[in-house]
C-alpha cells in the first residue's frame, strides 16, 4: 500500500510504532530515531531500496508528519486494540498448555536442576477448566497533559489482567464514564470473557449489553447508587455463608483485609437486574453483583 509521499504506510506506521515504544515522544524525535535504523531494522519493516546506493532508506521526519496529519487515529486504536487481544488470548491458551512443573525427585533431577535444565512439565489438559478471560475498565486522567488553557484528559480504557491495554477513549468535558462504557467496548470481541468494573458502571443497560449483545460475563460492585438492589444484597444471610477466597494488602498506612462469599441471587433480584441470570452475589467486602453460566 503506496500512498505517502510513494513510501508504504505500512513501513512508515510500523517504524513510527517501534520509536514511541523505544521512547520517542514527537515527531521530531520519530524521525531522528528511524534515521538511526540499521539495515536489518529497515528490511524488516519493509523499507525501499534506494536505486543509487542499493541501501535501504526510511522515511524521513517530513513523511512521518504527512501520515500524522492524514491517519484517523479512533481507528488505528481500534485496529491495536484487536490486534493486541488477539496476541493476549493467544498467550493465555499457550499458558494453559504448558502444565505444571514436577517437583524434582532422585538424582538425575537434581543434576538436571544445578545444571540449569528445565524440567519435564506433566500435561494438564484434561484436568482443571482454564480460566475465562478478564476485561478490566477503569478510567484514569492522564497525568502532567494539563495546560494553562484545558484540564487533563480523562481516559476510560478496557484492559487484560496482564496490564495490556486494548482500547481507550477520551471522556467529553461534560460528561462521565458511563456513557462511554459501550461505545469502549463495542470492538472488542468479548465473548466468554468476565468484565469488570467500578460501581459506577452498575447499570441495568451495561450488564442486558454484555449478556446479551456480547454474551460476556460481568462482575460489578453495588454501592449506594443502586440502593434498592444493595439493601435486597445486604439482607441477605451472609453470616453463615463460607469465605471461598480472601486476600490482604497493606498500602499507605492501611491493612486490608478482602473476602469473597458467594450466593445465589434472590428471585426478586431479577427485576432490579434481569441480567443476572443465572444470578451470583457475592461481597469483597462490598456487595457484588454477576452473570454466570455455570
Amino acid at each position: 500500500m503506496r500512498g505517502v509521499f510513494g513510501i508504504g504506510v505500512p513501513t512508515v506506521l510500523g517504524l513510527s510504532l517501534a520509536a514511541v515504544f523505544a521512547g520517542s515522544r514527537s515527531v521530531y524525535a520519530i524521525g531522528q530515531w528511524i534515521a538511526g535504523c540499521s539495515q536489518k531494522t529497515l528490511r524488516v519493516f519493509g523499507a525501499r531500496i534506494d536505486a543509487g546506493t542499493g541501501r535501504y532508506v526510511g522515511p524521513d521526519e517530513k513523511t512521518v508528519r504527512g501520515l500524522r496529519a492524514r491517519l484517523d487515529g479512533d481507528a488505528l486504536d481500534a485496529a491495536m486494540g484487536r490486534w493486541l487481544q488477539r496476541r493476549v488470548l493467544a498467550a493465555a491458551r499457550a499458558k494453559a498448555r504448558t502444565g505444571v512443573r514436577l517437583p524434582a525427585r532422585g538424582r538425575k533431577a537434581l543434576r538436571r536442576a544445578k545444571a540449569g535444565q528445565r524440567l519435564r512439565r506433566a500435561s494438564t489438559r484434561g484436568r482443571h477448566r482454564p480460566r475465562l478471560p478478564q476485561v478490566a475498565v477503569d478510567g484514569k486522567t492522564s497525568r502532567g497533559a494539563r495546560t494553562a488553557e484545558r484540564s487533563a484528559p480523562h481516559l476510560l480504557a478496557a484492559l487484560s489482567c496482564t496490564g495490556v491495554v486494548l482500547a481507550q477513549c477520551q471522556i467529553a468535558c461534560k460528561s462521565n464514564e458511563i456513557g462511554a462504557f459501550l461505545g469502549l467496548l463495542t470492538p472488542l470481541d468479548l465473548a466468554g470473557h468476565v468484565v469488570t468494573a467500578d460501581a459506577m458502571q452498575t447499570q441495568r443497560k451495561n450488564a442486558r449489553w454484555l449478556r446479551e449483545e456480547k454474551h460476556a460475563h460481568f462482575i460489578f460492585p453495588v454501592l449506594d447508587n443502586q440502593p434498592t438492589l444493595f439493601d435486597r444484597l445486604d439482607a441477605l444471610d451472609w453470616a453463615n455463608v463460607p469465605i471461598t477466597a480472601w486476600s490482604t494488602d497493606d498500602d499507605r498506612g492501611r491493612h486490608e483485609l478482602r473476602t469473597i462469599q458467594v450466593l445465589p441471587a434472590p428471585a426478586d433480584c431479577e427485576s432490579t437486574t434481569p441480567s443476572i441470570s443465572p444470578p451470583r452475589c457475592g461481597t469483597t467486602p462490598a456487595r457484588t453483583a454477576g452473570s454466570s453460566n455455570s
